[in-house]
């Protein structure tokens, strides 16, 4: 497992917390919610490695870039909404990873984990996943709830 002391992982996510931070609002979301799947991640997987961490904190990489009220209401339109962000994440890691010199291989794993590539199959996309949805669970469950109906 990579630490936070190890230079060149630490230059990788100095680099997308850095990106993370651009996010405009009051708090960046982006920033605030990267940190927090990265502490699920280790817990859910103490000896994650680093492509998987590094995942964690880029997961919501340049979200507000792409405006939710750009697609349709309702699930199909959340859904091509998501699939766009992620697409647009993963790019965006890339040029991050590959600018402080992260290899070519060790990008495309980040790169595929943002995208939630293997869903399902792949153990580390798995817990990535779980980690967002905990983090989902303790940061905007509540006011989602709050915000629909009993239906």
């Amino acid at each position: 497992m990579r630490s936070l002391s190890d230079p060149p992982f630490a230059r990788a996510v100095e680099a997308i917390d850095a990106a993370n931070a651009a996010d405009p609002r009051a708090t960046p979301l982006a920033l605030t919610e990267g940190r927090l799947a990265h502490e699920w991640v280790l817990r859910l997987a103490p000896d994650a490695g680093w492509s998987l961490q590094l995942a964690a904190r880029a997961h919501h990489l340049g979200r507000w870039l792409i405006a939710r009220s750009d697609f349709p209401e309702g699930r199909a339109g959340y859904l091509r909404w998501r699939t766009a962000l992620r697409k647009r994440q993963s790019e965006l890691v890339g040029t991050e990873l590959l600018a402080i010199g992260v290899d070519e291989v060790g990008v495309a794993r980040v790169q595929a984990l943002v995208r939630k590539e293997g869903l399902g199959a792949d153990p580390e996309a798995q817990v990535l996943e779980d980690a967002i949805c905990l983090v989902f669970l303790q940061t905007q469950a509540d006011s989602l709830a709050a915000r629909l109906d009993d239906d």
